[in-house]
């Protein structure tokens, strides 16, 4: 697995891995945790990128990989962190519903569902 990790680390640009983790399988047992912190880097600049730039729809992403990275973090096993992560998309998601109420949520980022786990 350290090629993927050394592809990972060379991407300039976080979101030049979004096809790297989209092409990752749904259902996997060993790159759970690679696609895991994949979506995690993704997330953390999808989130960074919407503070600075304020657009909904780069606030609608940043949330929107927040729930995929909650639903990766809850088939890892680690439910407290996977609630802890959904609960801050979802307080995304309803800032942005609040200040933008016509803006409705695009497909998802990722294949995998972006609802946080139940």
């Amino acid at each position: 697995m350290g090629w993927l990790f050394n592809l990972s680390q060379q991407a300039e640009d976080a979101e030049h891995l979004l096809p790297l983790a989209n092409a990752l399988p749904d259902h996997t047992t060993i790159l759970r945790e690679p696609a895991a912190e994949l979506i995690k880097r993704l997330a953390i600049s999808s989130r960074q990128g919407a503070e600075r730039t304020n657009e909904p729809l780069a606030w609608i992403m940043a949330a929107a990989l927040l729930a995929n990275l909650a639903n990766k973090l809850s088939n890892l096993g680690r439910r407290e962190e996977a609630l802890a992560v959904a609960a801050e998309a979802v307080r995304l998601y309803h800032a942005l519903g609040a200040e933008h109420p016509d803006t409705s949520p695009p497909t998802s980022p990722s294949r995998s569902t972006t609802s946080p786990p139940g």
